[in-house]
């Protein structure tokens, strides 16, 4: 009875902490994404075609690991048994 409640604490130990670190990285991501997103399009109005590149290549590095980290975490939360 001990070692299955050990068991239960730990799997719930390591979904709380992987649950908090997909969190995070939905966030982190999300968050580059936009700013990315509205600074070239700032720096598209003025007309800094390089900087327009840069922060293009930002968001959408920052989408794509943020489409990542969402399929990570239904992930995590789908295969824990």
């Amino acid at each position: 009875m001990i070692l299955a409640a050990q068991s239960v604490a730990e799997q719930i130990g390591t979904l709380i902490v992987e649950g908090l670190v997909v969190a995070f990285g939905v966030t982190l991501c999300f968050s580059l994404a936009l700013v990315g997103t509205i600074r070239a399009g700032d720096s598209r109005r003025v007309g800094s075609g390089g900087r327009v590149v840069g922060w293009s290549l930002l968001a959408g590095v920052s989408f794509i690991a943020f489409a990542g980290f969402v399929v990570l975490g239904i992930h995590v939360v789908t295969n824990k048994t």
